[in-house]
């Protein structure tokens, strides 16, 4: 499981997708999943289930979007390198 917490906010619209993508060490997609949620001021952080091995992972990204048609991000992407296991 990954938490997202939300900052810097950038929409009217409450309702939003939030993404994470793991990228092996040549930066290719290994993994993706995304989550609906709705933005609340008591809405801080969300938690998106991991159902696959990620453990060669060297980057992960998180994005939190409108919706998946406009990819219209709402606030800043987060990038992390992280050390495979």
């Amino acid at each position: 499981t990954i938490n997202i917490t939300l900052s810097k906010l950038n929409t009217d619209d409450h309702t939003c997708m939030f993404l994470i993508a793991f990228y092996g060490a040549d930066n290719r997609l290994i993994y993706i999943n995304s989550k609906p949620a709705t933005i609340s001021e008591e809405l801080d952080e969300v938690e998106i289930d991991i159902t696959e091995d990620v453990s060669s992972a060297y980057k992960v990204k998180a994005f939190v979007w409108k919706d998946l048609s406009s990819i219209q991000p709402i606030c800043e992407a987060l990038e992390e390198n992280i050390i495979a296991e």
